[in-house]
């Protein structure tokens, strides 16, 4: 009996609109800035989420095609580790910061 195979040459990805994003400094002891890249304008949500997974802050921003700039304040926030997301409907960019 002939036995057929079906290989996949490849893997398609879903199209991420983040084309780069970085914080820094980081760590840090104060704010830091976002920095990221975005192929076209649109409407993001940029979430402060600590390690238990609470959402501490969540703030809309309107980002110009190219690269923007966003202040995270560290405020009253104790040492530790957080997350910074960054959401475009159902795409997103998770960075780590590390607060000393």
């Amino acid at each position: 009996d002939d036995v057929y195979l079906a290989i996949p040459t490849g893997i398609e990805e879903e199209a991420n609109p983040f084309l780069a994003a970085t914080l820094f400094p980081n760590p840090s002891s104060g704010d830091v800035e976002l920095v990221y890249s975005v192929e076209n304008a649109a409407d993001l949500k940029v979430e402060l989420i600590n390690s238990l997974g609470e959402t501490l802050q969540s703030a809309a921003v309107a980002a110009n095609a190219g690269e923007n700039h966003s202040a995270i304040r560290r405020g009253e926030l104790p040492a530790g580790v957080y997350v910074i997301r960054l959401l475009n409907g159902t795409s997103g960019r998770t960075l780590k910061w590390l607060v000393q």
